[in-house]
């Protein structure tokens, strides 16, 4: 992507909710502690995808698996239920 047509200088890729939540695989990377609430919500299940889009996870046929650094998992830790719903009680590993 050309920097040039972004004013902010991050490149993004937009997928629809249908290409997503159909896919065999879906890996999520996060990284910084700015991401840390946004990380939180998506773990929530009483959180509808309205609420924070990254829900639209645990409507995903495949496996999801997430790549969070230190600083973005945070609290993420304490969750007790992926997005992808597929495993009760995983947590998300932090690696630095």
């Amino acid at each position: 992507m050309n920097p040039r047509l972004r004013p902010d200088g991050f490149d993004r890729i937009t997928l629809a909710p249908k290409a997503i939540t159909s896919a065999r695989e879906v890996w999520v990377i996060v990284t910084g502690a700015k991401k840390q609430k946004a990380i939180a919500k998506a773990f929530d299940p009483k959180l509808a995808p309205s609420a924070c889009p990254a829900r639209l996870l645990s409507r995903c046929q495949g496996k999801v698996v997430w790549f969070l650094d230190k600083a973005a998992a945070g609290e993420a830790g304490q969750v007790s239920r992926d997005p992808g719903g597929t495993q009760p009680g995983r947590r998300p590993a932090a690696r630095s």
